[in-house]
């Protein structure tokens, strides 16, 4: 139990640090272990019921081992109007994902849904890593696949999108164009506010 040692080793033992302890763990192996945690409250003194307690009650952590990439589908309500959930049932199809289930049998993708990415303007939006991938589509989905495979060994980050007809309309040769970045529009400024309106009274001047 390296990852329990050394995740005490930087935070120490108190309950408040626990939430602290449950991610370092969790980043190590990718999901809770039972085995860590039985061991994480034998060094802490905290009881088991309390780590299940917590590791059960936030979202963030998971109980199940996780696939090596994990790739989040926004299901918010800009996404969810231009078809989230087709595209996150066409990633669970392309995977193999089992009902109910959703990490392939080979623990190399994690799908899941998430509330909100902040990317309204890109639904379907899908994240992997650093990178936003923008308009996805279930026919785009085998491309997205193939991109986050090809990048698993390069940092990447940024906004990606398939260039071409894929890009707006999802046509039949969608696939066709690779994922190429796709940087986003900058802000126009505000323009300036108005003067202040001037003051009736002694102070204004007519």
């Amino acid at each position: 139990m390296e990852a329990v040692d050394s995740a005490i080793a930087r935070l120490g033992t108190q309950r408040s640090e626990l939430i602290a302890l449950l991610q370092a763990i969790q980043a190590e192996y990718r999901y809770l272990p039972p085995e860590a945690l039985v061991y994480l409250s034998q060094r802490t003194g905290i009881p088991e019921a309390d780590i299940t307690g917590v590791a059960t009650f936030y979202g963030q952590f998971r109980l199940r081992p996780a696939g090596r990439h994990t790739v989040k589908v926004c299901v918010g309500t800009a996404c969810h109007v231009k078809g989230a959930e087709l595209t996150y049932e066409a990633f669970q199809r392309e995977l193999g994902i089992a009902p109910g289930d959703d990490t392939d049998s080979a623990r190399e993708f994690t799908v899941e849904k998430v509330a909100c990415l902040g990317c309204c303007m890109l639904a379907v939006a899908v994240q992997s890593g650093q990178t936003i991938y923008a308009n996805v589509t279930p026919s785009k989905v085998k491309a997205v696949i193939r991109d986050i495979r090809a990048s698993a060994d390069v940092t990447d980050g940024g906004v990606k999108g398939l260039r071409g007809q894929g890009v707006k309309g999802g046509g039949a040769d969608s696939e066709a164009h690779p994922l190429t970045p796709e940087p986003l529009n900058p802000l126009t400024p505000p323009p300036p506010s108005p003067p202040p309106p001037a003051r009736w009274g002694a102070a204004a001047r007519l």
